[in-house]
């Protein structure tokens, strides 16, 4: 098991992502750390939010509802 996941158990290998966005049909190995590189508009924030709506962010936990981590904003931003 990889470090990341031996607190929890679990550990996200692969993603393989089809017709979402700009994605076609892509499949990524992931490791401890997976850097994505590429040009604008190459699908790079289409694959992070494809795993996003994969895994459930944004959604209901315990009754609470969680917003994307792109939409939280930092506490005392709004004083600056």
């Amino acid at each position: 098991m990889t470090s990341y996941g031996a607190a929890s158990g679990i550990a996200i290998v692969a993603a393989r992502v089809r017709d979402f966005r700009s994605l076609a049909n892509i499949e990524v190995e992931l490791n401890d750390l997976t850097v994505l590189i590429g040009a604008n508009n190459a699908g790079k924030t289409s694959f992070l939010d494809a795993l996003f709506a994969a895994i459930g962010a944004g959604t209901q936990v315990a009754g609470r509802r969680r917003r994307p981590a792109r939409d939280r904003r930092v506490s005392g931003a709004e004083d600056a």
